[in-house]
């Protein structure tokens, strides 16, 4: 009966430790017991089952001789696994003559004699590989460190990059478990292959100041998929580094109002920055090839020329470009209308409740002296796979500009082909835009052309790998031309109050010291507030579209323009700022009863033509065009 039991044990210690490595790959709620080790423990059970009833009849009848059996039998499991096991004791203690239970537990106990060494095996190869991620972490001091709070594709495209223009850095993802498939499998290759550090605990788990030495940089990037496991992360992290020199933390999210997360921790010496890659990208493609929206458009009769743009999607990527477009276009000479289609039917809604004063009849579609000029239309739950969205291209007649985003890479790919061919049949050929991710599909898809070896001549952007890169992420050329902007703005009043207030905090401290101590402070607000980071990197894309395209001298220092150009140029600062700032969702003090500025009603006293302007706020548009 012993060996009955034992063999039926021996089998469901094996189900079990499957079972539950396999769960362990599921989700975090079993990630506390690591598969390998699961199945180590399940293996062993099963070996020690196997071998009790062998020494339970070699000690029958002494004393206590269920204990040295079981003793015994854990003896023998741990000799199968390092190798020294003999299956001959299994064999000979059962006689043949018992039939089906001597196969069936013969079988069991020579797939354990495979599967025990086998298993030591993997546990040794497991544990070298981690103490070589520990060896690499240790020898790791003086390298720039790099931290990602989750491995996926995203993070791994941008630690490629980094990986990939300077090797002298550090690479760590934190929170990584490799399951049962390709695309895990060809992960955690990615990453070794760039010599990154793979550690299974959470970001929180690790102390990396202890490594943080000689001023060396240490960059946390929270990039997982679950919003609040993000936001824990992020705010633990500025708590615990705050104080340490040379600190920065990137929290990826698209939402709107995660900022706030951030409005009241104390950060210390830490610089945190928000990374809404929907805007990134817009403001990217804006920033790199925004001109050509210019050089490409019509002429009216009257000199001035349209700029007629469609976009085709209003999820995060094409509201977040609608919207963008509205400011980025105000350009003396030029005037703008865009047409966008949603399938959703109250889409138009949605953008009015986002931006109430930018679809206002008081400024949509009309010319307002000294106001930003621009006509939006949305129609509103428009499929673009039916004859009725083929209806309203064909009575648009002519575009400059289009963007396809769909939020997939095949319906903005099959919508971007539709375009072409809808606006070929009208005898048009805009510039087409559309979002692809897979970067491999983006270089196989640039020159793509029909059967004629016609090209289609459509734009591939947004792909992972262009997208997700350190000039982009970390030290953006935009950002260091917005910092510098925001810099330049900010008034020698304000500068005086942070003056004082350093002077109030300190004594006996050398003049430059305070000066050094001001304009750090001065940066700060850049990195700190939300409204002035977003601001400054939208002056700073449509100032370099000016200088680009020569508006009033605009690629000339302020110094060489005249006062003229200086004057045209700060009415149409304003102009962009107007639009800009309804973009964002402001509407005018007035309108509300309100005389100032309130940001947390998104009122502003200055949303006014621009000859209603203080002088001092005259000024501030003059000097921004000096960068």
């Amino acid at each position: 009966m012993s060996w009955r039991i034992c063999l039926i044990l021996s089998v469901i210690f094996v189900l079990a430790g499957i079972t539950g490595a396999l769960m362990s790959r599921t989700g975090k709620a079993f990630r506390a017991f690591k598969p390998l080790y699961i199945l180590f423990a399940a293996v062993f059970a099963a070996c020690a089952s196997i071998f009790y009833p062998i020494y339970l009849e070699s000690f029958a009848g002494e004393f206590l001789g269920w204990a040295k059996a079981f003793l015994i039998s854990l003896h023998s499991a741990i000799r199968l696994f390092i190798v020294d096991g003999e299956f001959d004791n299994v064999r000979n203690a059962l006689s043949p003559e018992k039939g089906k239970l001597y196969i069936a537990y013969t079988f069991v106990a020579a797939s354990l004699f495979v599967a025990a060494p086998v298993l030591t095996f993997s546990f040794v190869f497991s544990f070298l590989r981690r103490a070589g991620y520990y060896r690499r972490y240790l020898l790791g001091t003086k390298k720039d460190q790099y931290v990602f709070s989750e491995l996926n594709e995203k993070s791994l495209a941008l630690a490629e990059d980094l990986a990939g223009k300077d090797q002298d850095k550090l690479i760590i993802f934190t929170d990584v478990y490799q399951i049962d498939n390709e695309e895990s499998f060809d992960l955690i290759a990615r990453a070794e292959a760039i010599r990154a550090v793979c550690f299974r605990k959470d970001i929180l788990e690790i102390d990396f100041t202890r490594h943080h030495k000689d001023g060396k940089k240490l960059y946390f990037f929270i990039m997982g998929g679950s919003r609040s496991e993000n936001s824990t992360q992020a705010l633990q992290l500025i708590k615990h580094y705050r104080e340490m020199d040379c600190s920065r933390l990137f929290y990826f999210s698209d939402d709107e109002n995660s900022d706030l997360l951030f409005s009241s921790v104390e950060k210390g010496k830490m610089k945190v920055k928000r990374v809404n890659m929907a805007r990134v990208l817009i403001d990217r493609t804006l920033y790199e090839s925004g001109e050509k929206l210019f050089t490409c458009a019509g002429e009216k009769e009257d000199g001035v020329r349209r700029i007629l743009a469609v976009v085709v999607g209003l999820g995060r990527h094409g509201s977040s470009m609608l919207r963008a477009l509205s400011w980025f276009c105000q350009m003396d000479g030029y005037e703008l209308e865009i047409d966008a289609f949603d399938a959703d039917k109250q889409a138009e809604d949605r953008l009015r409740f986002m931006c109430p004063d930018l679809l206002s009849n008081q400024y949509n579609g009309k010319k307002v002296p000294g106001e930003a000029v621009y006509t939006i239309l949305v129609h509103s739950g428009v499929n673009v796979e039916t004859g009725q969205f083929a209806d309203e291209i064909a009575r648009l007649k002519e575009a400059d500009y289009v963007i396809v985003a769909l939020g997939d890479d095949e319906r903005n790919l099959r919508t971007a082909v539709n375009l072409r061919t809808l606006f070929a049949r009208m005898g048009a050929h805009p510039r087409i835009q559309t979002i692809v991710y897979n970067s491999d599909e983006k270089e196989s898809l640039q020159k793509v052309r029909n059967f004629e070896s016609s090209s289609y001549d459509i734009e591939f952007f947004g792909d992972l790998r262009s997208t997700y890169c350190e000039d982009v992420i970390i030290n953006s050329e935009l950002e260091e031309k917005a910092l510098a902007l925001h810099c330049s703005w900010f008034g020698e009043q304000k500068r005086q109050q942070l003056r004082e207030e350093i002077l109030a905090e300190t004594k006996g401290l050398p003049e430059a010291q305070i000066q050094k101590m001001v304009e750090e402070r001065v940066e700060r607000t850049f990195w700190d507030y939300e409204y002035n980071y977003r601001s400054s990197i939208a002056a700073a894309i449509h100032s370099s579209v000016c200088k680009k395209l020569g508006i009033h001298h605009q690629n000339l220092p302020n110094e060489q323009r005249s006062k003229q150009d200086q004057k045209r140029g700060a009415a149409l600062e304003h102009v962009r700022w107007n639009a800009y700032m309804r973009s964002e969702g402001y509407v005018y003090s007035g309108n509300v009863g309100m005389k100032k500025a309130d940001h947390m009603a998104k009122v502003h006293h200055n949303l006014v033509p621009g000859d209603a302007l203080s002088q001092e706020d005259i000024l501030k548009d003059l000097n921004i065009k000096s960068i």
